[in-house]
């Protein structure tokens, strides 16, 4: 009988590391560290800010005063507190509006809670056709 020779036992290779190595790259950060501690007392600290120049802001007297249109419980309408006619609020309101710029052309609608929206409605379009090129809805309340 022959005897057979017996085959070398060849081991599996040992799987690829998913791990990263990380201590090159802790080297590279502390030298990093170390360069910036030894920089930043060198830098010159003093810098240049420009800051804006102040703008002069109005003052109360400066501004103009408001137009206020209120629309009471009844259905009127109130323009900066004096009652108005119905017939008569795009004139009394056109009249107010004249005097101001263009840009200055703001009137302010508040309601009563128990005015109905249909009047309130009236009271923004009146408005419009007055020849106000902004409206706003005070929303809390009449003004007093």
């Amino acid at each position: 009988m022959r005897r057979t020779r017996a085959l070398p036992v060849i081991k599996p290779a040992l799987a690829p590391q998913s791990a990263i190595n990380v201590t090159p790259l802790v080297d590279v950060v502390l030298v990093l560290l170390i360069i910036f501690m030894v920089i930043m007392p060198v830098l010159d600290k003093n810098f240049r800010v420009h800051l804006p120049q102040p703008t002069p802001v109005a003052t109360e007297r400066e501004l103009p005063a408001q137009i206020l249109v209120r629309v009471d419980a009844a259905g009127r309408f109130h323009v900066n507190e004096r009652p108005v006619l119905d017939e008569a609020y795009e004139t009394a309101l056109g009249r107010l509006l004249a005097e101001r710029a263009p840009a200055e052309r703001v009137v302010f609608v508040s309601a009563e809670p128990d005015a109905g929206y249909a009047r309130l409605i009236a009271a923004f379009e009146g408005a419009r056709h007055a020849g106000a090129d902004k409206l706003a809805l005070h929303s809390e309340g009449p003004v007093r």
